[in-house]
């Protein structure tokens, strides 16, 4: 993440998909999930805004369990097959996503010794 950026800065939705989420989702899929209620957008003037916490908040949001491997549940024998093709791109799409994730947390901050 540009390190100018505060986690409250209103960014436009073109300018937080270039910077923030590195071209990894379009405007239209960020107010889709606006929609859906996984992500908070600021409206001024007509315009569209959205913070870098919003869009962490939405990644969180949106986080898939991970599920087990041996589970025998319903829901997964219901779930549609995929090809392995459309399974790689969702693998790098979630590691993409994973990736900004960790940037928009930031670093940490430098730990300090204790006295014992």
């Amino acid at each position: 993440m540009n390190e100018f950026l505060g986690e409250d800065q209103p960014l436009r939705l073109k300018e937080a998909c270039d910077t923030i989420l590195k071209g990894s989702l379009t405007v239209s899929a960020l107010r889709r999930e606006a929609k859906r209620g996984n992500l908070d957008i600021v409206r001024v003037a007509g315009k569209d805004f959205v913070t870098p916490a919003a869009i962490r908040e939405m990644l969180e949001r949106c986080r898939v369990p991970r599920s087990d491997p041996g589970s025998n549940s319903k829901s997964s024998e219901a779930a549609p097959s995929t090809t392995s093709s459309e399974t790689a791109t969702d693998e790098l799409r979630q590691a993409s996503l994973q990736r900004m994730l960790v940037e928009l947390s930031g670093p940490k901050p430098p730990r300090t010794p204790t006295a014992h």
